[in-house]
């Protein structure tokens, strides 16, 4: 059977959910969501060749802003964000911002590496 991308994408790209409810004041940790596609390669290199901690941070924002899939934010009532100011609002707290890179980091990570360790 060849990959048809309309029946098979989801299966063959992983996605990264992440809840950010509590952190952003509200009741639940799923009243706010963002579910992020994995990186690519060359993303991963971003990351992998960063000197220093911001190169790293702004890596991860790139990331972030071309990887959202869905999202629940909302400017106001029924108007979306869009993805870009999405991140840019959750990258203003850093409870937010370290909860995304740790959370997305292993998730994403730590199924690359048991890939890799046939595991």
């Amino acid at each position: 059977m060849p990959f048809i991308r309309e029946k098979h994408y989801d299966n063959a790209i992983q996605k990264v959910r992440i809840n950010l409810g509590k952190e952003l004041g509200l009741d639940k940790a799923d009243d706010a969501f963002v579910v992020f596609r994995e990186p690519t390669e060359k993303e991963v290199l971003k990351i992998r060749v960063a000197k220093d901690d911001l190169e790293r941070v702004d890596a991860f924002r790139e990331i972030f802003e071309a990887g959202i899939i869905d999202h629940d934010f909302y400017e106001k009532e029924n108007v979306r964000m869009e993805n870009k100011a999405v991140v840019a609002l959750l990258f203003e707290k850093m409870d937010t911002t370290d909860k995304l890179i740790t959370e997305y980091s292993n998730a994403v990570f730590r199924s690359r590496m048991s890939e890799v360790e046939g595991k």
